[in-house]
């Protein structure tokens, strides 16, 4: 997988903006960072919409919650964010997961933020001026952090449930076919924070030898990228036909959707891995655009079975139904 550096999209009230900008110059060595400021969103957009839009093309999101108001609960009056900071961070949490929202609490002890929050991750800061002096800790702490999300795109949590959910399938493919061995299944999620984005692997579970831990696809690019490319279910028998017999000269004069995108030596390697390889699109209805991964089976070379018991119909319904579920699993990204 390319190297990337994290990045960051930070939120603050008007009177907290400074702090914000500090803390994005704190972090430029390792993080790159977007502050939120008026006109971030479209006029007449709704947030929660634009914010899942917009996370794809991040790695996680902080609130600086400077202490702007003051609130009175059982009679004793404490400083506290403004209200439509601790919103934000609910709707971060929601967009990005628990562990990729932070939220960042002026002063180290008083401040008044709703008890629901106080189990999720938050990280101290002192307001000073120059307002770099009391962010240096906690940047620290956010570097820290950021280490983890750089190569992952999904949760730990999450990425378990899809594993769970392909060693469920294996078992309902067997179930229904005479697929013993060599058989796997993978999921594909768009990372749009590369440029220009690419299809990434953030699962995988198969019965006999794995094929390279890292793998990603341009649009267009192998099986994957075509299923992307066409956002339609996408089938290569590599035991028949060109994909089989082509030399290299028929191979380049074939067109790239006859080739699948894939370059000559591609083709050399995928011959020598597998028999068949096919990919079914996931696709969300709530974000534009629709396409957000795909689930990629494949048939290793050595196997006995024909080829074509992938495409029969209750094996294609497994394919199917993992690509609906991972809609809902992956179609609210962490």
């Amino acid at each position: 997988m390319t190297s990337r550096r994290p990045k960051l999209l930070i939120a603050s009230s008007s009177e907290g903006v400074e702090h914000a900008k500090a803390l994005k110059r704190l972090l430029a060595s390792s993080i790159d960072s977007d502050v939120w400021i008026e006109g971030f969103f479209e006029a007449g957009e709704f947030t929660l919409e634009t914010l899942e839009e917009h996370s794809r093309e991040y790695d996680g999101a902080l609130v600086v919650a400077t202490a702007d108001d003051q609130v009175t609960s059982r009679d004793r009056e404490t400083p506290a964010p403004r209200d439509n900071l601790v919103f934000e961070f609910g709707l971060f949490v929601a967009v990005f997961g628990r562990r990729r929202a932070l939220l960042l609490v002026e002063g180290e002890t008083g401040v008044k933020v709703p008890t629901d929050i106080a189990g999720l991750t938050y990280i101290p800061f002192q307001r000073t001026a120059p307002a770099d002096e009391g962010l240096k800790s906690a940047a620290g702490e956010i570097k820290r952090l950021a280490k983890r999300w750089k190569d992952s795109l999904l949760e730990k949590e999450r990425k378990a449930t899809v594993e769970r959910l392909l060693r469920l399938s294996i078992d309902e493919v067997q179930d229904r076919s005479s697929i013993r061995s060599e058989f796997g299944l993978h999921v594909f999620f768009v990372d749009g924070r590369r440029d220009p984005p690419e299809l990434v692997r953030v699962a995988r579970q198969r019965i006999g030898p794995k094929s390279p831990r890292s793998q990603s696809f341009k649009r267009g690019e192998g099986i994957v990228g075509a299923c992307w490319e066409t956002e339609n279910p996408v089938f290569a028998d590599f035991s028949t036909g060109a994909l089989r017999d082509a030399d290299k000269g028929q191979w380049e004069a074939m067109n790239s959707a006859e080739r699948f995108g894939m370059s000559w030596d591609q083709l050399q390697i995928s011959r020598k891995r597998y028999r068949a390889v096919g990919a079914v699109p996931i696709t969300s209805f709530r974000q534009e655009p629709g396409f957000i991964g795909c689930v990629a089976y494949n048939l290793g070379k050595n196997s006995s079975v024909n080829p074509d018991v992938l495409e029969t119909e209750p094996v294609v319904r497994v394919f199917d139904f993992i690509a609906e579920t991972m809609t809902i699993v992956l179609g609210d990204p962490e």
